[in-house]
């Protein structure tokens, strides 16, 4: 029954009810252990400029849970967090560059840029 409730009040854009389905799918708490679920909610938030939720978007994409591991996602979503002040994503984000190649660091660069235009959260920034 909570899963039903939660569910009605995230598709309504409810952050609070949002993070708790998240942490649902990805410990299987009253539901299938579901990383891909679990993503989609991370995404929904993160486009909506929370930058935790876009760290984690990114840490998803960086270990493969749930969707194939993705080092340009992964440098993208952690850049635009680390843009809008999360220390812990410019760290991860560090990490990354040293694992992938001169190419796909550019076209992670790009993706980044891409992403903070659409999605990157300001505030800090300002």
């Amino acid at each position: 029954m909570a899963i039903e409730w939660y569910r009605k009040a995230a598709d309504r854009g409810y952050a609070y009810s949002q993070d708790n389905l998240i942490n649902m799918y990805r410990q299987g708490l009253g539901v299938s252990k579901d990383h891909r679920d679990a993503l989609q909610w991370y995404l929904d938030m993160a486009k909506n400029k929370h930058v935790v939720e876009q760290f984690m978007v990114g840490t998803i994409y960086r270990a493969g849970r749930g969707v194939p591991q993705d080092n340009i996602q992964a440098y993208a979503w952690l850049g635009i967090a680390a843009a809008g002040g999360l220390q812990a994503a410019q760290l991860f984000r560090e990490d990354l560059e040293s694992k992938i190649n001169s190419d796909e660091l550019e076209k992670a660069r790009k993706l980044s840029r891409e992403l903070w235009e659409q999605y990157g959260n300001r505030k800090g920034k300002d």
